[in-house]
């Protein structure tokens, strides 16, 4: 389908890309002192809501001009629901550190906002199908990420206090992204059809 510029799902598609490549920027910034501290061949491993966020604004600006990317897609459906829901639970299992009140602001608003990246992801669901070596693959990356930033250290700056706890949680959540991505893709699930312009838009990107 050919897009108009005037076009309201063409707009809206780019303002998700500008957004989010907006959340990349600041993510770097956040991660400052992360990546600081690690060598830059490990940076792909500690960037992850701001990489994460580049992908989702890469699978739609590639779905935008019809040359959707399954890969780049089903990657960032993953990872923008482990990480939404990774920050989500970090920041309430060690709200004593987060939601301190000097500090509690800038949390509750990356609160909300990674809820919006939890709907991004599944936004992405079920757009196209995933093959097993697809889901063994990036199943593969996601849990090795999670092994680099528990076993060597890429994790974001959280505190020490119950670190195993948020290392089994952070798997947990892994295998759960993973495997809604994959039955979605499997199902073709669809959970936007009740909303008629969402519904529309990702008809218009993804059809």
């Amino acid at each position: 389908m050919k897009y108009s510029v005037d076009s309201v799902f063409f707009k809206a598609a780019v303002a998700l890309i500008l957004i989010n490549l907006g959340a990349a920027i600041y993510g770097i910034y956040y991660y400052d002192t992360l990546l600081a501290k690690t060598d830059p061949p490990l940076w792909v491993f500690a960037l992850d809501s701001p990489l994460h966020a580049f992908l989702f604004a890469a699978a739609i600006g590639l779905a935008l001009v019809k040359k959707a990317n399954n890969w780049i897609t089903h990657l960032a459906a993953i990872g923008c629901i482990k990480y939404g829901l990774w920050t989500i639970f970090v920041v309430l299992f060690q709200s004593e550190y987060f939601l301190a009140p000097s500090v509690a602001p800038q949390y509750i608003f990356l609160f909300v906002a990674h809820i919006g990246q939890i709907i991004q992801g599944l936004f992405l669901v079920g757009t196209k199908r995933m093959g097993i070596a697809m889901l063994l693959i990036l199943g593969g990356w996601t849990l090795l990420n999670d092994y680099m930033d528990y076993g060597i250290g890429t994790h974001p700056m959280i505190a020490e206090k119950g670190l195993e706890t948020v290392a089994a949680g952070t798997v947990l959540i892994s295998l759960v992204s993973i495997a809604v991505v994959f039955y979605g893709a499997e199902k073709r699930i669809n959970l936007f059809k009740p909303f008629p312009f969402l519904g529309g838009l990702r008809a218009h990107l993804f059809d």
